[in-house]
């Protein structure tokens, strides 16, 4: 899955154990230190 920020067209790939599963908000809440000032979306894959 990716991470794509919309406004800087700078996508980010988000990469875990095979074992763990993240939902899409708890990717958003991992990455929103860096996201906080863009519109994004996340995109599986």
């Amino acid at each position: 899955m990716h991470h794509s920020n919309k406004e800087k067209d700078d996508d980010k790939l988000v990469v875990v154990p095979n074992n763990v599963n993240y939902s899409d908000g708890q990717i958003a809440a991992l990455t929103e230190f860096q996201e906080r000032w863009f519109k994004s979306k996340i995109v599986r894959g």
